[in-house]
């Protein structure tokens, strides 16, 4: 965590730029760098930030193994880097396209957009996440982008003087449409239902948006590079040039569409085949992060404990402030708010359960759950099972069904040595990895000589283009559901007879 005074920012922001102007050999002043620097200085100044640090971009990781318990990078550093990424790229862009220029405008509300894209994060940030979403009166709203949009749209001190510096130096006619693009930015979703019935509202352009949202943004740029050079992963920190090469090769096409009332503004990023390779090292690395280090088993049987205690309060209705959860720390929540919810639960069922899930968060308890098994789609021999577990990973109730289902098939199993296991002794948790819709436009140049002379052709794909029915493809998509068995009731003794009984489960829909 960084000292949290204006000076020490700036300090903060400056060092991000220059750092990464090295990594990518950019030279000389970003496009309005002076400007753009002092605005974000204020705007990471102001009190939710201060929440931001005190948030670690990991989350729990540092908890779980003993080579980790010093990365303590937060989101705001994070957020630092996303921002001040943005400013380089779009004066990359500027430098490299003649028809179109990103303005002071544009680049200001990306660089803000940047800013809070993680700012609505509750404490441990996705692992809280999960256990929120698992629910369908939450679902709606919910998630830490969505979040922000009303915290900039309506009026709330909480967000009262960062809308008032966006105020301050937009530059356009309507200043409050400064504040809308940069709601648009940060989600599609919300984007829309604010803007609905604003005539004379513009959009942002797609580019702008895809710097800030798609397979190859710089929100996962920065923490592919950051997390693992935190966390020391080599096979990602020795190709740190490599996975960052197709920025110097972005530019900017015009969008050709009949109908474009649903789409971003007028023009979009194109990468050149020839910077496939770059891309395709930045995908890679994001699934070998997520693989190894986000959702490795350890990381999971612990924040899993999170991940059900959340899922346990909403069941039953212990309230979940998210706007206070979203001014806490991570070390805050821990220490002051999970005593309160034991407080709150002092004549209910799931009190024991609960009060352990707290217990294994406060003291470090990493051995709590353990790892069984992982369904995917190809355990499903019968093609209309396979078809309906892809369809409902994310529904909660398929989930419920799919655990109560294997739970009742134990119970009934021969051998149990008298044990009935219960469905809360179990965790069912999603693991949901895709690259985006890889919908990043392509520029293939194909050169033929005729008569002496070269021929230039240009065909437009877009990225996944290139990855479908490719080992690309299959590396960078995975739905998969692991199951973790609660060793509080029966240890680790019973896994691998567990494991065996639930493959016996699903060799009977051959």
């Amino acid at each position: 965590m960084k000292d949290f005074n204006k000076e020490s920012i700036k300090e903060a922001i400056i060092f991000e730029l220059d750092k990464f102007k090295e990594l990518i050999s950019f030279s000389g002043q970003c496009d309005y760098e002076t400007s753009i620097v002092d605005i974000l200085t204020e705007v990471f100044s102001q009190p939710p930030f201060e929440t931001l640090n005190q948030r670690y971009q990991l989350g729990l990781l540092n908890r779980v193994n003993v080579k980790w318990e010093n990365v303590r990078h937060t989101r705001f550093d994070h957020s630092v880097g996303v921002a001040t990424k943005c400013l380089v790229v779009c004066s990359i862009l500027n430098k490299k396209t003649d028809n179109y220029k990103i303005e002071f405008d544009d680049i200001l509300e990306l660089c803000i957009a940047a800013s809070l894209h993680d700012i609505a994060h509750l404490p441990y940030s996705h692992a809280f996440e999960r256990g929120v979403l698992s629910h369908v009166e939450y679902n709606a709203g919910v998630s830490h982008e969505d979040r922000v949009a009303p915290l900039l749209v309506e009026e709330n001190q909480y967000f009262e003087k960062i809308r008032d510096i966006t105020l301050t130096n937009s530059k356009r006619e309507d200043k409050n449409h400064s504040i809308l693009r940069i709601v648009c930015l940060i989600s599609e979703e919300m984007g829309k239902k604010h803007t609905k019935g604003i005539s004379n509202f513009e959009w942002p352009s797609k580019a702008l948006h895809q710097l800030l949202s798609s397979e190859l943004d710089l929100d996962r740029l920065d923490y592919i590079i950051r997390d693992t050079e935190a966390v020391n992963y080599t096979p990602v920190t020795k190709i740190h040039r490599e996975i960052t090469a197709y920025l110097n090769e972005l530019s900017l096409k015009e969008i050709k569409l009949i109908n474009q009332s649903h789409t971003f503004g007028k023009y979009e990023l194109c990468l050149p085949d020839s910077s496939l390779h770059s891309a395709f090292n930045l995908l890679v690395s994001r699934v070998l992060l997520y693989k190894n280090i986000y959702f490795s088993r350890e990381v999971r049987a612990f924040e899993a404990n999170l991940t059900d205690l959340i899922d346990k309060l909403i069941t039953n209705r212990i309230p979940l402030d998210l706007l206070e959860l979203s001014t806490m720390g991570d070390d805050e929540f821990r220490d002051n708010k999970l005593p309160f919810y034991k407080d709150k639960i002092r004549n209910n069922p799931d009190k024991l359960s609960i009060v352990s899930y707290i217990d294994a968060i406060q003291k470090t308890q990493t051995n709590k759950f353990s790892f069984v098994f992982s369904i995917q789609e190809d355990i499903f021999k019968h093609p209309r099972l396979k078809e309906e577990f892809c369809n409902n990973i994310n529904s909660r109730d398929y989930i419920h069904n799919l655990k109560k289902a294997i739970v009742t098939f134990l119970n009934n199993s021969q051998d149990t040595n008298g044990i009935k296991y219960a469905e809360s002794e179990f965790l069912f948790d999603i693991f949901n990895l895709k690259t985006g819709g890889g919908d990043f436009l392509v520029i293939e140049e194909k050169v033929k000589e005729n008569n002496g002379k070269e021929e230039r052709t240009i065909l437009y794909k877009t990225l996944k283009d290139y990855m479908n029915g490719s080992n690309m493809a299959r590396l960078c998509k995975e739905s998969r559901v692991d199951i973790y068995l609660n060793s509080h009731y029966h240890g680790s003794g019973n896994v691998e007879k567990i494991k065996s009984r639930i493959k016996l489960f699903f060799d009977q829909f051959k």
